[in-house]
C-alpha cells in the first residue's frame, strides 16, 4: 500500500492485488460496504492522519475508486470543510421519461449496414437514415416498447446513442434512407 498527498485536500492510496489479497479484500468486497472495507478504509484514514496529518474530522469526505488493468486499486480521498451556517440544499431528482424517438450515431456505414442486415427492418419500422458531421445517425421512432428495448440494445452493439437533436440532424444532414 502506498499512500500520497496529491493536494492540501487529497490524497491518494494505491493498492496492489497482493495488498488486497493479504488483507482478505477481493475487488467485490472492496467495492461493498463490507465491514473489512469499512476497517480498511478506517485504518487508511488513520496511517494519513499519523504521517501527513491529512485529518478528517470536521470535513466533507469524497471517496473516488479507480481499478486499473495491472490489477492496481486506487482510492483518491478529498475533503471540504463543512461549511457553518449553511442551508442543507434539498435534492430534487427528475427522472426523465424513456422518449422513443431516439437519434444513434454509427461511426461509418458498414456498421449500420451490418446493423440493417440483422434486424431485417419490416416496412412498420420507421428508417430514417442521415449523414451529419462524417458519421451516420439513425433516427429511429418506434412506440412497440417491447420490441423497442431488444431493438434498442441491439441498436447499441453497432452504435452509440447521439446527444444531437434529431431536427439539428433533419435540417443539416443529408438524408440516405
Amino acid at each position: 500500500m502506498k499512500i500520497e498527498q496529491i493536494e492540501i485536500d487529497k490524497i491518494q492510496v494505491v493498492f496492489s492485488k497482493e495488498d488486497l489479497d493479504n488483507k482478505q479484500i477481493n475487488f467485490h468486497s472492496l467495492m461493498s460496504n463490507s465491514k473489512q472495507t469499512q476497517n480498511l478504509f478506517l485504518a487508511v484514514l488513520d496511517i494519513a492522519e499519523k504521517e501527513m496529518g491529512f485529518k478528517t474530522s470536521n470535513y466533507e469526505i469524497a471517496i473516488e475508486t479507480l481499478v486499473l488493468n495491472n490489477s492496481n486499486f486506487i482510492i483518491t480521498i478529498s475533503r471540504r470543510e463543512i461549511e457553518k451556517n449553511v442551508q442543507q440544499k434539498k435534492l430534487k431528482i427528475n427522472r426523465k421519461k424513456v422518449n422513443y424517438n431516439d437519434t444513434f450515431k454509427f461511426n461509418n456505414f458498414d456498421d449500420f449496414y451490418e446493423f440493417f442486415n440483422k434486424v431485417k427492418f419490416s416496412p412498420q419500422f420507421s428508417k430514417s437514415l442521415f449523414y451529419f458531421n462524417n458519421n451516420f445517425y439513425y433516427i429511429y421512432n418506434e412506440n412497440n416498447t417491447e420490441k423497442n428495448l431488444d431493438l434498442k440494445m441491439l441498436l447499441l452493439e453497432y452504435a452509440t446513442a447521439s446527444l444531437i437533436p434529431n431536427n439539428l440532424i433533419k435540417l443539416y444532414g443529408k438524408q440516405i434512407l
